[in-house]
C-alpha cells in the first residue's frame, strides 16, 4: 500500500510524462509584451471558448514566466478540460476509467498546483465547466434548465452568512419559486450550486450545496466548497466549521488519496490555516499547518506557511529550517528555490542563496526574478562579469512593466 506522502511525487511523475512536451509559444498581438505573464493570461482567456488548446498553451507560458501565479495554473486546467469535454464529464462523474487515466492524473496535478498556490482564490472560469456537465445545448445556464427563479428565494436575502443557520439535512430540501403552494419546486443539485458559485451568487450557492448533503456520497468535497465560499465572503468562523467537517469526512483509504490529490486532508488543513491567518490567530494557523504535515509529510506548502509565521515573529533561523525542508521535499520546484534564495539573502547567507538562485534559474529558465537576485549578489561582492551576465539575462526575460528593469539597466551600464 502506498503511503499518503508518496502521492504527490508519483502524480508529478505522471504529469511530467503525460505533459512532457511544452506547447508552442502562442503568437500574441504585436502590441503585447511577450515577457509579460498577464499578456498570456488575457490572450488565453480570450481563446478559451473557441480554441481551448491555444488557451492552454497561453496559460502554460504564463506559468513559465511567473511560476507563482495560481490563476495561470487554474486557467490551464480549465482549458485542458474544455479541450476534451467527454473526458472531463467522465472525471466529474468519478468514473474509474477516467480517474486512472495518466492524462487525467496529469491534469489533476495542475489543479493541485493551483490550489496549493491559492487555496482560497475565487475560480472565476468555473462557469465554462458547469456548462459541459449540466447545460444541454440551447440553454444558457443551469438555472435556465431547472427553471427561472422569479425573484429572491424566500429567506435568503436576510439569511446571515455565518453558517450555523444554513439548512441541515431534512430541512429546505427544495427551492420553491414565488407564487404560492402550487408553484413548481426545484431540487437542490451540485450542478446548480456550482453554477451559482461560478456566477458569484454565493448565498444561493451555499444554500444549494447544503441541500445536496443528505444524498451525497462525497460530503467532504461539498463541505470544503462551502468552507471556501464562506472564506471568500468573509465569514471565517463558518469557513473553519465547514473545513473541519470536510477533514473529518475525507476517506482514509489509499485509493482515495491516490485518485483525489486535490481533496486531501493536507490541502484542507492548509486552507484552514489560511483562514486562521485571516483572523490573526497565528497559533491556530501554526497548528493547522502542522496537522497538514502530520497528514502528509511531503506537503511543502505547509512548511512555507510555517516559515512565514516564523518570519512574522522575527525567527529567521526557524524560517530557514522550514524552507530547507521544503526544498529537500521538492527539489524540482524552481519557485520554491527562488523564494528560499531570497530569504537567504535577507538573512546574510549569500553563498547559499546563490546556490538556490542558480537552481531556480535552471529549473525555470523563463523566470526573470532569480536572475536579478543572483546579479545583485554578485554585484554586492564586486564579481562584475557574473553580475553583468545575470543582469543581461534578467533584462532579456523581464517584462517591460517590471519595476526592476530600470535598476538592472543602470547597474549594467555602470558595470560595463
Amino acid at each position: 500500500m502506498r503511503r499518503a506522502w508518496m502521492i504527490v511525487p508519483l502524480l508529478a511523475a505522471a504529469a511530467s510524462a503525460a505533459l512532457a512536451q511544452s506547447p508552442p509559444r502562442p503568437k500574441l498581438p504585436a502590441s503585447a509584451d511577450t515577457n509579460d505573464a498577464d499578456a498570456y493570461l488575457a490572450w488565453g482567456k480570450s481563446k478559451l471558448q473557441k480554441s481551448p488548446a491555444d488557451a492552454a498553451a497561453a496559460f502554460y507560458w504564463a506559468t513559465r514566466l511567473e511560476p507563482g501565479r495560481a490563476g495561470a495554473y487554474y486557467g490551464r486546467w480549465v482549458a485542458l478540460q474544455l479541450a476534451d469535454p467527454s473526458r472531463f464529464t467522465a472525471h466529474y462523474e468519478r468514473k474509474k476509467s477516467a480517474l486512472e487515466s495518466p492524462a487525467v492524473q496529469a491534469i489533476d496535478s495542475i489543479q493541485l498546483r493551483a490550489l496549493e498556490l491559492g487555496p482560497l482564490d475565487y475560480r472565476d472560469l468555473d462557469g465554462m465547466l458547469v456548462g459541459i456537465v449540466y447545460r444541454p445545448s440551447g440553454t444558457t445556464s443551469t438555472r435556465e434548465r431547472l427553471g427561472t427563479f422569479g425573484g429572491s428565494v424566500s429567506g435568503i436575502d436576510s439569511m446571515p452568512l455565518p453558517g450555523s443557520t444554513m439548512p441541515s439535512a431534512g430541512t429546505g430540501a427544495v427551492y420553491r419559486q414565488p407564487g404560492g403552494p402550487s408553484a413548481p419546486t426545484i431540487s437542490y443539485s451540485t450542478g446548480s450550486a456550482w453554477d451559482e458559485y461560478a456566477h458569484g451568487n454565493f448565498s444561493r450557492a451555499l444554500l444549494d450545496y447544503a441541500g445536496t448533503l443528505p444524498g451525497s456520497k462525497a460530503k467532504w468535497a461539498i463541505y470544503a466548497e462551502r468552507g471556501r465560499v464562506f472564506a471568500i465572503t468573509k465569514s471565517p468562523d463558518s469557513a473553519l466549521a465547514q473545513l473541519a467537517l470536510a477533514i473529518a469526512d475525507v476517506p482514509k483509504d489509499s485509493a482515495h488519496a491516490e485518485t483525489y490529490v486535490y481533496e486531501s486532508v493536507a490541502l484542507y488543513e492548509h486552507t484552514r490555516g489560511l483562514v486562521h491567518e485571516m483572523q490573526k490567530h497565528a497559533d491556530s494557523a501554526r497548528a493547522a499547518y502542522q496537522r497538514a504535515l502530520d497528514a502528509d509529510p511531503a506537503y511543502a506548502p505547509a512548511q512555507l506557511r510555517l516559515a512565514a509565521l516564523d518570519l512574522a515573529k522575527g525567527d529567521t533561523a526557524a524560517a530557514i529550517s522550514h524552507y530547507d525542508l521544503a526544498a529537500q521535499i521538492r527539489a524540482n520546484d524552481g519557485l520554491l528555490a527562488y523564494e528560499y534564495g531570497y530569504l537567504l539573502i535577507k538573512s546574510g547567507h549569500d553563498a547559499e542563496a546563490l546556490e538556490q538562485l542558480e537552481r531556480a534559474a535552471k529549473l525555470e529558465p523563463y523566470f526573470a526574478a532569480p536572475r536579478f537576485l543572483a546579479a545583485a549578489v554578485y554585484d554586492a561582492h564586486d564579481m562584475k562579469p557574473q553580475a553583468s551576465a545575470d543582469y543581461t539575462a534578467f533584462l532579456s526575460l523581464a517584462s517591460k512593466a517590471d519595476p526592476l528593469v530600470a535598476r538592472a539597466k543602470d547597474r549594467l551600464s555602470t558595470l560595463q
